[in-house]
């Protein structure tokens, strides 16, 4: 028991540092903890520049296109592309610059006689800067 004991205080005691090692790691770690602290600071306020450049540089370039311009996408969508059907009660909701939620009823063109034919659908618009458009 005592061996063990003994094995023990001899590890402790070689463990140990000076006091004087003991305070220049300690200035030393205070010193680079404030350093990293103003480091990070600075590349936050940085990083906030930058956005700040590249939202503006966003919103410059892109056209901003209305709620009519979005109607006229979709009279073309269904005059072209899905000419077999018509669709009424066209109702646009704005996600952002480029992307609306088009609320509509659609019927194939042969049955719109009948109302129970007549189905609500949400299609997402999303249109490009160079005019081209796609409706899912």
């Amino acid at each position: 028991m005592r061996p063990i004991i003994f094995v023990l205080f001899i590890l402790f005691l070689g463990s140990c540092v000076p006091k004087s090692n003991y305070d220049k790691l300690k200035l030393e770690y205070n010193k680079l903890k404030s350093e990293n602290d103003s480091l990070k600071t600075s590349l936050k306020s940085q990083n906030n520049k930058g956005n700040r450049k590249r939202v503006k540089q966003a919103q410059t370039s892109s056209k901003l296109y209305s709620d009519e311009d979005a109607l006229e996408f979709v009279k073309d969508y269904y005059d072209f592309y899905n000419a077999n059907y018509k669709y009424r009660n066209a109702r646009v909701r704005r996600i952002s610059n480029n992307e609306f939620l088009i609320s509509l009823e659609e019927c194939d063109k042969d049955l719109t006689s009948n109302e129970s034919f007549w189905n609500a659908r949400v299609r997402t618009l999303t249109i490009k800067d160079d005019g081209t458009y796609h409706i899912q």
